[in-house]
């Protein structure tokens, strides 16, 4: 795992500007932002990723607009510059953290949320596939898809314990 690790943050060094560019991009369609309109699944998010947003809202000044549709907000193309001064100040490390997990999740909110200790490997999880898993309590579980999300969730908790050792 050692290795892996190494790779990656020599990729991350020597394509900061590249990867920084693609978070950046990447936060404009942020999970966090797109919110369901069924009453049931609104109140999960709401539980889930408000406290998230209102921290990354805090800590980044950015201000990101949520909606209930497909289209990414407007607003949120100039936020993600509030963003950058944030990813341009993490150590390689914590950058590769970063954007693993943000890609893992499809959430650069919840990475950042998972880096700085924010939340742990599991909350992250939770929130990230928070859709998903309501489904599958609604519809039943897909074993496909239950396998790749444990995998997903391991390697969260893997990212995790890289940039905060000794924590679960």
């Amino acid at each position: 795992m050692r290795e892996y690790w190494e790779q990656a943050c020599r990729q991350v060094k020597e394509n900061r500007t590249e990867i920084i560019s693609r978070l950046l991009q990447f936060a404009r369609a942020d999970t966090l932002l797109f919110w369901s309109s069924n009453p049931e699944l609104s109140a999960r998010q709401k539980e889930k990723w408000l406290p998230v947003l209102e921290w990354a809202r805090k800590r980044f000044g950015a201000d990101f607009e949520t909606t209930e549709g497909l289209e990414t907000p407007a607003k949120n193309e100039k936020e993600t510059g509030k963003l950058k001064n944030f990813m341009e100040q993490l150590d390689d490390d914590k950058l590769t953290a970063l954007y693993l997990a943000a890609v893992n999740m499809r959430s650069v909110n919840l990475g950042a949320a998972l880096v700085e200790g924010k939340i742990s490997a599991d909350e992250a999880f939770d929130a990230a596939f928070l859709e998903e898993l309501w489904q599958a309590e609604k519809w039943g579980k897909v074993p496909e898809a239950e396998d790749k999300r444990q995998k997903i969730k391991e390697e969260l908790r893997e990212i995790s314990r890289f940039v905060r050792p000794g924590k679960k």
